[in-house]
C-alpha cells in the first residue's frame, strides 16, 4: 500500500481532488484481516483490570480526524480508547508512521465474497471522506468478520 500511496504525489490539479482508493484481491488460505488493520493502525492492547486504560494523546494528526467526523471509528479502530483497549503510541502503524499514506483514502480488501474497508482517517484534506463508510455498503468496516 505504501508504494501504491506514493503515486499520487505525482499527480497535479483536479486528480489531486478524486479518492483514490487501493484494492487488494487477498485469496490467501491463511487471510486474516487483522494483519491489515495492524500494519495501517497499529497493535491494539487490552487491560485487564483492575489496569489504568491509558488515556489516547491527541496529537496534531488525531485532531485533524476528529475534525474531519471520525470519532466513532478511531474508537472504532482502537485509536482511540474503546472500551478497555487502545493502540499504545509505541505500537501505531503505517498510518502513523509513513506521511505518504494521507495520498490514500481507502483501502479495500476482498477475500472470497467478503469486502473489508480500511478507510483513512488521516487523509489528505482534498481526499479526506469520513462518509466513506456508509457509502460503500456491504462492505465490513475496520475489525468486523
Amino acid at each position: 500500500m505504501l508504494q501504491k500511496s506514493k503515486k499520487r504525489e505525482d499527480w497535479t490539479g483536479d486528480e489531486l481532488s478524486k479518492f483514490y482508493i487501493v484494492a487488494i484481491d487477498d485469496n490467501s488460505m491463511f487471510f486474516y484481516v487483522d494483519r491489515y488493520n495492524v500494519d495501517l493502525f497499529g497493535r491494539a492492547t487490552y487491560y485487564c483490570p483492575p489496569l489504568p486504560v491509558p488515556d489516547t494523546t491527541v496529537d496534531a494528526t488525531i485532531d485533524f480526524a476528529l475534525k474531519h467526523g471520525w470519532k466513532e471509528y478511531l474508537i472504532r479502530m482502537c485509536v482511540l480508547r474503546n472500551n478497555r483497549s487502545v493502540i499504545p503510541e509505541n505500537k501505531r502503524g503505517m498510518l502513523f508512521t509513513e506521511p505518504a499514506i494521507k495520498n490514500v483514502t481507502a483501502l479495500l480488501v476482498r477475500h472470497g465474497s467478503d469486502f473489508h474497508l480500511l478507510a483513512n482517517p488521516f487523509a489528505d484534506e482534498k481526499i479526506n471522506n469520513a462518509d466513506i463508510l456508509t457509502e460503500l455498503k456491504g462492505c465490513l468496516i475496520g475489525w468486523e468478520k
